[in-house]
């Protein structure tokens, strides 16, 4: 049945104590099959306070759901990319990792080099400043390590004339299935490699 949104019954044999039954009969009949399909698009069993209607292209009908569910799925993360680093190839290397802020569970340090991302819909941003020797740029790759693909890069860049610089950009990423990532950055230079920097990544659902 569809929903019946223009089938209401007429109320001509309806409205006045004079009016007969058997002329009625049409218009009840259809004040019954709208109701029964009204109920027949409608799943809902025990309702709480607040719960919510959300409709169901897979099941055709109007579902019952909770308030919370109907949230956004959004989960925030910070991680500190600490200074200690391991050689990937050449003058390749990862950089050390320490989960710091978790409180959604969405990564799992999955050594001290690399973290485990679930399906999903990420933004990586860089949210602090640090201080280095030399007067060059500094990039850092993020890096799937699943699928050996470099997800973005963010650029290290010195303000003004002194050491003092801020790690910029952001990189928005789809994980199709469950990944690992790093953090990498490709120079010979220790010193390069020593930078700190906070990292925030936001989970969409």
């Amino acid at each position: 049945m569809a929903w019946p949104s223009g089938s209401k019954a007429g109320i001509t044999h309806l409205d006045q104590g004079s009016d007969r039954p058997s002329l009625a009969r049409a218009d009840i009949k259809q004040n019954v099959d709208n109701v029964n399909s009204i109920i027949d698009h409608l799943n809902i069993s025990s309702p709480s306070n607040g719960d919510l209607l959300k409709y169901s292209s897979s099941t055709g009908k109007w579902e019952q759901i909770a308030t919370s569910a109907n949230q956004p799925n959004i989960a925030l993360v910070q991680i500190l990319a600490n200074s200690s680093s391991q050689n990937v190839s050449s003058n390749i290397y990862r950089r050390g990792l320490n989960e710091t802020f978790d409180p959604n569970g969405i990564v799992a340090v999955s050594s001290t080099y690399q973290l485990t991302l679930g399906v999903g819909n990420y933004i990586f941003e860089t949210m602090t400043t640090g201080t280095r020797e030399n007067d060059d740029e500094v990039q850092m790759q993020l890096y799937d390590e699943t699928n050996g693909a470099q997800l973005g890069l963010v650029t290290y860049t010195e303000i003004g004339t002194t050491n003092t610089g801020i790690f910029q950009n952001y990189i928005g990423f789809t994980a199709a299935g469950t990944i690992n990532i790093s953090f990498r950055q490709d120079s010979s230079s220790s010193s390069n490699r020593d930078i700190q920097s906070l990292f925030k990544i936001t989970k969409f659902a």
